[in-house]
């Protein structure tokens, strides 16, 4: 057996022997390809001055180490961090985009959402996510960026080096109250990212899409699936049992019925499923919620509200 082949093995026991933050075979081969110098790790964008908006919340605007996608940094206001000892919660939040796509660039939308939880107190972290496309793009350009998308594992890559910018950057975000929430896809990315990512401790998924490969019968993604004939076979294996079977943290289910009507069976055997796994799942039905009352800001309340009551250690 060869040197090189010895290290390796070497390197896994240690890893796995002293308990470190690797949840699958995939982790441990990363770290260890990271370690013997066959992987070099992405340098990690630095923040830069923000800039101050109203109510003096700070947002920073950066870029992936590939400087492709975009990362939208929106802190409360200075000191607020000193009234709770120092450290904040932080929640990652993909595009609002995705709730009906694969991919999605952030938005007006997204400003609001980051806007709400950083006036609430909570660091928020919202990011591109690869697979996105504008309309009337060519069959080449779309095929680029499913191949994008199917490179970066669905947004996970791109998710989890966003995590290493939130640990590295924002010594205020509290290593114990990392949450991630999503809509629709990327719903189901924060469900697999808590999955494969122990970092995450807590997630609020609105309307996961639970069958990915289902996204084949939307009008809107037809093109896609006929510019890159491998996308099929690539969201088959987006398993949503696979992130449930590995999930290690509380999770909300949230079903906005005014916005995806016919996505309630989905996520009630969502629910039925993490229970029978005996999974710490909670679930929010807004059949039972005025419309007036179902919007951006009161869903980012009662996702904060749950968020807060959680039994987190602290750090």
């Amino acid at each position: 057996m060869r040197t090189g082949g010895r290290m390796r093995i070497f390197l896994v026991a240690v890893l796995l022997l002293f308990g470190c933050d690797m949840n699958t075979p995939e982790d441990v081969i990363e770290a260890v390809n990271r370690v013997t110098g066959q992987e070099e790790p992405a340098p990690l964008p630095e923040l830069g001055p923000p800039l101050l908006i109203e109510d003096g919340v700070r947002l920073y605007e950066l870029l992936t180490s590939q400087e492709t996608e975009q990362i939208w940094i929106a802190l409360p206001p200075a000191g607020e961090d000193a009234l709770s000892g120092g450290v904040i919660p932080c929640v990652l939040l993909p595009p609002l985009a995705m709730d009906r796509a694969l991919g999605g660039r952030l938005g007006s939308e997204d400003l609001d959402q980051l806007l709400l939880f950083a006036r609430s107190g909570v660091a928020a972290v919202a990011f591109d996510v690869p697979g996105a496309w504008v309309e009337g793009s060519s069959l080449p350009m779309m095929q680029a960026e499913m191949e994008r998308y199917m490179a970066d594992d669905g947004g996970l890559r791109t998710a989890r080096q966003v995590l290493d910018v939130v640990l590295a950057r924002l010594p205020e975000a509290d290593p114990a109250r990392l949450w991630v929430l999503g809509e629709g896809a990327a719903g189901t990315l924060a469900l697999r990212l808590a999955g494969r990512d122990a970092r995450i401790k807590a997630v609020v998924a609105f309307d996961p899409v639970s069958d990915m490969l289902a996204l084949a019968g939307m009008e809107e993604l037809a093109p896609a699936f006929q510019a890159s004939p491998g996308l099929k076979d690539f969201l088959r294996k987006q398993s949503l049992q696979e992130a449930l079977d590995r999930l290690r943290c509380p999770v909300l289910l949230f079903h906005d019925a005014f916005r995806h009507e016919k996505n309630f069976e989905d996520i009630d055997h969502l629910y039925l499923e993490a229970l029978r796994l005996q999974k710490d799942v909670s679930m929010i039905d807004t059949l039972n919620v005025d419309p007036a009352h179902a919007g951006l800001a009161s869903r980012t309340s009662r996702s904060l509200r749950w968020l807060e009551s959680l039994n987190h250690p602290k750090h």
